[in-house]
């Protein structure tokens, strides 16, 4: 399958998950917050959720490359790199009529990222579906930025936990399997000759010695 977009992907996945949540009561948003003197507020209900830092997860480090084997004969096709995954860190904020209704959004925003560890199916894009890898996601600290500091708004850091798929590369075929005309620019090599006529098997009485060793046609002694 084709590489995944892992940023773009994973954004589209919180957003789905958080616009399930909220239930149409907030629209969702990648956006900062308006933010900085004048900075007016949305027109309507919003949660944001602004990506700020992206970590390699070390913890989850893989030296180990895997062999990705033909489903039919078991052969080995190719290997790829070890899979990595990475931190998408996201600060989230909501903007709403007063703050009771901003923490109502936030609630909504707590269930749904608790509720499960991974991101559920239904909510992944379908290139991030088709790996078959967890998409982690947790509630964290919110990681500093410069964009929220002069905001005083309540805050929510959502971290998703996502891996980056190396390609397959593939390997030769076996030697047994290799055809000689196969290899790139050696040239074909000529085709057999034909032996003219039927080759017939010699019998036994035909070959020297005969079954047992003896010349054919001989008798024992004393027969």
């Amino acid at each position: 399958m084709d590489n995944h977009d892992v940023i773009p992907d994973v954004d589209e996945a919180l957003c789905a998950l958080l616009g399930d949540a909220l239930s149409g009561r907030a629209a969702v948003s990648l956006d900062p917050p308006p933010a900085g003197p004048g900075a007016k507020p949305p027109n309507q209900p919003h949660v944001h959720a602004a990506l700020i830092a992206v970590r390699e997860d070390k913890e989850g480090l893989n030296s180990d490359w895997e062999e990705i084997r033909d489903p039919d004969s078991g052969a080995i096709v190719g290997r790829r790199a070890p899979i990595r995954r990475f931190d998408l860190h996201y600060v989230v904020t909501a903007h709403g009529a007063d703050t009771a209704s901003e923490h109502a959004l936030l609630d909504a925003v707590i269930q749904a990222v608790t509720s499960e560890l991974r991101v559920a199916a239904a909510h992944l894009p379908k290139k991030l579906a088709e790996l078959d890898l967890p998409i982690l996601i947790r509630l964290d600290e919110p990681a500093d930025d410069p964009m929220h500091r002069s905001d005083q708004r309540m805050r929510l850091g959502v971290v998703l936990n996502a891996p980056v798929v190396p390609p397959i590369q593939p390997v030769s075929p076996a030697p047994d399997r290799m055809r000689l005309d196969a290899v790139a620019g050696r040239p074909r090599p000529p085709a057999p000759r034909r032996v003219p006529g039927p080759l017939r098997e010699r019998t036994i009485a035909e070959r020297p010695g005969g079954d047992d060793g003896a010349p054919a046609g001989s008798a024992e002694p004393g027969a």
